[in-house]
């Protein structure tokens, strides 16, 4: 995007399965703003990425009949961060796959103060938090929560992060009236942070599609086939 120009341009990636049930890869918009960083997911004071990015995405699903409740959106890092906001103001369920994502980005004090003119924490989430930090966003009142499959390298620092996230959710959502899938899984990447080989990342995305869709095997099956993962009903 150009802030002096006041445009917006998206790119991105639906890919249809044969049997109705569709990825949507969420991208992390960052890498358009050179001198910065690609590393966050925010917007500006008038814009929230994730809100209107889910504004899109619903657009496009309506357009091309496609049932967000058949939908994974799929992100990785900042991307992670932002498919699961995206998720959060959707009107209806979907489902989130998140790779090794940031979870928070209002410790990038340089962003921040050129984005919003603010660089101290507190005060971002007051203002700005549901775009900023998925804790705070969760932890709001949302139109529909989604089902959630966190994937962490246990070797990048984000892993901590984002189990503490997952066990928020857990907390929040896990009652029986929400009838929530929400997964943890983790894999063993490069150090540092390094993401799934391609057929890893494939296996996970069948894991994740039978899993919050509860469309096949029962949680118990599942878990006696990949019993490195936590899982909630």
């Amino acid at each position: 995007y150009n802030l002096s120009k006041q445009t917006i341009a998206f790119e991105g990636i639906i890919s249809a399965f044969t049997n109705n049930f569709s990825v949507i890869s969420i991208s992390d918009p960052g890498h358009f703003i050179p001198g910065l960083t690609s590393s966050f997911y925010v917007g500006t004071k008038d814009i929230n990425f994730a809100q209107l990015i889910s504004n899109i995405i619903e657009s496009i699903c309506l357009e091309a009949q496609i049932s967000l409740a058949d939908t994974l959106l799929v992100g990785s890092s900042a991307g992670g961060m932002g498919a699961l906001l995206t998720s959060s103001y959707a009107s209806s369920k979907t489902h989130v796959l998140a790779v090794n994502s940031q979870i928070n980005t209002y410790g990038l004090s340089k962003v921040m103060q050129s984005l919003l003119g603010i660089t101290d924490q507190k005060r971002i989430l007051e203002k700005f938090g549901d775009r900023v930090c998925c804790k705070h966003r969760f932890q709001q009142n949302l139109n529909s929560i989604p089902n959630i499959y966190l994937l962490s390298n246990v070797r990048d620092n984000l892993h901590k992060r984002n189990y503490d996230f997952y066990e928020l959710y857990q907390k929040l959502y896990s009652s029986e009236k929400h009838n929530n899938q929400s997964i943890f899984d983790s894999y063993y990447g490069v150090e540092g942070h390094g993401r799934p080989d391609k057929a890893s990342l494939k296996e996970k995305i069948k894991i994740a599609r039978v899993a919050l869709t509860m469309q096949s095997n029962p949680i118990s099956e599942l878990n006696q086939h990949h019993p490195e993962i936590t899982t909630k009903t």
